[in-house]
């Protein structure tokens, strides 16, 4: 029995006869989409005020019905192109060119297509309708939704798949959750949870809802994955963009799941975070003495401010090379937050909070490469590109669009760049300009604002060299303009980070990446066993340990941690073997440790691991995706 033991209620008499009138409602005025049109009969409309709420109906059905098909099209398209790349190498480039049509462009085809579909009846015209309305809508819809997928956390997807999660809880509870949220920006409680109204009361109370989902759970219980869950490994953390809307959901959808599999324990997966190695745990356990009371301070506590600071003065010499360049009127204001970055669509740059401080920059150098001067440097005139694009809002006008592509286009986490395109200059580390149209302008407003840049001579030849020349030449012709923009709204302040010092370095820490090399092989041809006179390899890494990250992540694109997780690995099997290096050779060894250690961080472009799997032939050969391991900027925001 579907329902249960409990009886049916008032609440259901009620839905069952709300049911009903909307079912009678929709018969009534579906009744008049039959009505004759030819060129002999034509419907005759009313002024007569009685009809009126007739009409009005009518108009709200269009409404209602092209949101339905905007859903379904966004349901199908967005889930086909992000579970299959070649469907996504087809949707997504026809679904740019379609959101670039207006909507009353489509009305000369679909009227006659629908007409004829439907000959004789005004049906055809009230399809055409509802298509027109609908094309206002569903592209942006199934951007949204195509991106929420495409970002999901993958740790939290196998969560799911080892909880056994069927498709339509995990598409309910889940995914469409987090696409709410993503969509209206809306908190945690709105999105998961339902708001509280008269209506959804009686719903809640009555029992045929339970009794729906009862049956769906039947038919949906063949789709759920078969296969004894596993156990993973690490604590729970969900990533900062999805975070608060994704959680709540997800933990009460995994607590469900566990209730039905009792003898299976709660499932833990690794989280996703930023720049910190594998052995920052340990730098935590022993910091510098006058570093050590740092960690247990509140951001929000340390009074510390862009005035004043070390990092003032860069942002001097920014305004000063805007000023040189012509731009009279842009200076984008700057805050302290908790990494680098725009808020989308608004010019003004965050700055981390840590490059305030000396003590925190240091700190910071402990656990990970803070950035230096000539970093800071670029990752200013990266954000002021942001800024600039955001405050004279280039990215509506038409050639902006032709020159870097559609703005709106979705904003991946990760990417696989091409090396060495000449389509795209070069800035910053990992081919960064490749990542999306928005990233593509502001390195080129990098380059173009970088001093003794000469990139005139630089890319003379290249394709990038009309973006490049767009840029200066809307500078010149905007430089005496007041930005479009002049206030903007900044995302979480150093006066609103309430976690100490060391929570914060903590929650940057990613999860341990596996190094699937037999580095114990290969050592021995670049080192020797220790003897008198010769260095120790692990010293001799460690000295040349930034210099090896910072120019294989440059060159490759690969994101930092893996390429730390795997210098880390090599200095740790030298010191296991006692291996040392020469005097004399210690050059010729930093060249030939610097390409063996590249051509293995190549693999894991290439093929996702440093060692890739045998191929095999025909039908049986495996594909491998290495599109999600490339190199992340510092910061999220774009």
């Amino acid at each position: 029995m579907l329902l249960g033991p409990r009886a049916l209620n008032w609440a259901d008499l009620v839905v069952f006869l709300a049911l009903l009138g909307l079912l009678a409602a929709a018969g009534w005025l579906g009744h008049g989409l039959w009505a004759p049109f030819t060129p002999a009969v034509r419907p005759v409309v009313t002024l007569s005020p009685w009809d009126l709420p007739y009409y009005a109906a009518r108009s709200l059905l269009r409404m209602f019905a092209a949101l339905g098909a905007s859903f379904a099209f966004t349901l199908v398209a967005a889930t086909w192109a992000a579970k299959s790349a070649r469907a996504a190498r087809l949707i997504i480039p026809a679904l740019d060119i379609l959101q670039s049509v207006p909507v009353l462009g489509f009305l000369s085809a679909t009227v006659t297509f629908f007409i004829a579909l439907v000959p004789g009846h005004i049906l055809g015209l009230e399809l055409a309708s509802i298509f027109a309305i609908s094309t206002s809508q569903v592209w942006n819809l199934t951007f949204a939704f195509y991106h929420v997928l495409i970002t999901l956390p993958r740790e939290q997807a196998e969560a799911l798949r080892l909880y056994r999660v069927s498709l339509w809880q995990r598409s309910t509870h889940f995914e469409l959750p987090v696409a709410w949220a993503e969509k209206f920006k809306v908190e945690e409680s709105v999105a998961v949870d339902l708001p509280t109204s008269r209506e959804l009361e009686l719903l809640r109370r009555s029992q045929l809802v339970p009794w729906f989902e009862a049956g769906l759970a039947r038919v949906d219980r063949y789709t759920t994955t078969a296969g004894p869950p596993t156990q993973a490994t690490t604590a729970v953390r969900t990533p900062s963009r999805l975070g608060s809307a994704s959680s709540s959901g997800l933990a009460g959808l995994l607590a469900d799941s566990s209730r039905r599999l009792p003898s299976v324990e709660a499932a833990r997966w690794p989280g996703r975070g930023g720049r910190a190695s594998m052995e920052t745990m340990a730098g935590f356990e022993t910091p510098p003495a006058d570093l050590k009371p740092l960690l247990s301070q509140r951001v929000s506590e340390l009074g510390l401010k862009l005035e004043g600071s070390p990092v003032e003065r860069y942002v001097a010499d920014l305004y000063r090379e805007l000023e040189a360049k012509g731009l009279k009127r842009f200076r984008p204001p700057t805050y302290l937050t908790d990494e680098w970055g725009c808020p989308d669509e608004e010019p003004i740059i965050g700055i981390p909070f840590y490059l305030a401080d000396a003590k925190l920059a240091r700190l910071e150098k402990e656990l990970d490469d803070v950035e230096d001067a000539r970093e800071i440097r670029m990752y200013l005139r990266h954000e002021a590109g942001h800024a600039f694009n955001y405050a004279y809002k280039l990215y509506e006008t038409p050639e902006w669009r032709e020159l870097f592509g559609p703005f709106n286009r979705p904003y991946p986490d990760r990417y696989k760049p091409v090396p060495f395109d000449r389509s795209f200059v070069r800035h910053i580390e990992g081919w960064y300009a490749q990542k999306h149209p928005d990233e593509d302008f502001a390195e080129t407003f990098a380059v173009w604002l970088t001093p003794r840049a000469r990139w005139r001579q630089r890319y003379r030849g290249w394709p990038a060299m009309r973006k490049l020349r767009y840029v200066d030449r809307t500078a010149r012709r905007l430089g005496d303009t007041d930005p479009l923009v002049r206030l903007a709204s900044t995302d979480i302040t150093v006066e609103e980070m309430n976690m100490t010092v060391e929570e914060f370095f903590r929650a940057q820490e990613p999860a341990q990446e596996p190094v699937d090399v037999a580095l114990e092989h290969d050592l021995p041809d670049f080192f020797v066993r220790r003897r008198q006179g010769a260095r120790p390899a692990a010293d001799f890494l460690r000295e040349h340990r930034a210099v090896l990250v910072n120019r294989i992540e440059y060159w490759t694109g690969v994101r930092r941690s893996v390429i730390r997780a795997l210098v880390t690995k090599i200095e740790e099997t030298a010191a296991r073997l006692g291996l040392a290096v020469p005097a004399a050779a210690e050059a010729a060894t930093l060249v030939e440790l610097t390409t063996y250690a590249t051509t293995l961080v190549m693999n894991f472009l290439t093929h996702g691991r440093f060692i890739p799997h045998a191929r095999r032939s025909g039908r049986g050969r495996r594909r491998h995706d290495g599109d999600a391991h490339h190199a992340n900027h510092r910061r999220p925001r774009r």
